[in-house]
């Protein structure tokens, strides 16, 4: 099974359980990521169960030359896989033509008996053996889930298969929260991003006894001390989920 893509770090979590049902039922799984040094080390931080061993990684060509565009069809020319699948974790507005049109030529070249499926409103659908109906005013986690598990031949829904970080992250969540509020303005485009100001706004309405921090890149950071305000106390952190 070939699952993708994935962008941003919220939609690959969202994800994980029909991700982790698919291994825990002997699927072998080939996620296709966009080259994102942060989304790799992301990925290695989620709970995929016991058959994390068949889940393989694969880089998307973008933004890439021709070079990378080789070395992709490359690896795919080595998979067989029966099904390929669209996660729909896009909002249809900005959902990608290039993703289904790239899949589907993938499919064309390599993947001879593979069946190309995802949802009924992702834009280029009509190039999809497969199209599922999926609600996407549902929230993310519950929108991947009813639409990953209503394509056909997808696993059972089970209940281990949930939403889990790795274990030497689950171990912590024990512990005293440092903070009561974290902010993550972070965004990987510019139509996910929420404007400066209006965190600053929720913040003024706030309790002051709230402890809050903002967390992301170093650049995130900088935009958000121009406008939050600096007698909160604010924390601003970086580095990696395990560092913080």
């Amino acid at each position: 099974l070939v699952f993708g893509a994935f962008k941003a770090m919220g939609d690959l979590l969202c994800a994980s359980p029909v991700i982790r049902s698919e291994l825990e039922s002997g699927s072998r799984m080939h996620l296709l990521l966009f080259n994102n040094k942060a989304l790799l080390e992301f990925v290695r931080l989620i709970d995929f169960g016991p058959n994390a061993r068949h889940l393989a990684i694969h880089l998307l060509p973008v933004p890439g030359g021709l070079a990378a565009f080789r070395t992709f069809f490359r690896e795919m020319s080595k998979l067989d896989p029966d099904l390929v699948w669209i996660s729909p974790h896009a909002p249809a507005p900005a959902s990608s033509w290039k993703i289904p049109m790239l899949l589907w030529l993938t499919r064309k070249l390599y993947w001879k008996r593979a069946r190309l499926a995802g949802a009924d409103s992702e834009r280029m659908s009509f190039l999809f053996d497969d199209r599922v109906q999926v609600d996407r005013g549902l929230p993310d986690t519950k929108r991947e889930g009813d639409a990953g598990y209503a394509r056909p031949g997808a696993a059972a829904r089970t209940q281990s298969a949930s939403l889990a970080f790795a274990p030497e992250i689950m171990a912590v969540r024990a512990s005293v929260p440092l903070f009561d509020l974290l902010i993550h303005p972070g965004a990987n485009a510019e139509n996910r991003r929420w404007p400066w100001g209006h965190y600053a706004e929720v913040v003024r309405g706030l309790p002051e006894k709230y402890k809050i921090a903002v967390v992301g890149l170093p650049s995130d950071l900088k935009e958000m001390r121009a406008f939050l305000p600096d007698d909160r106390g604010i924390q601003f952190l970086s580095g990696s989920l395990k560092d913080l």
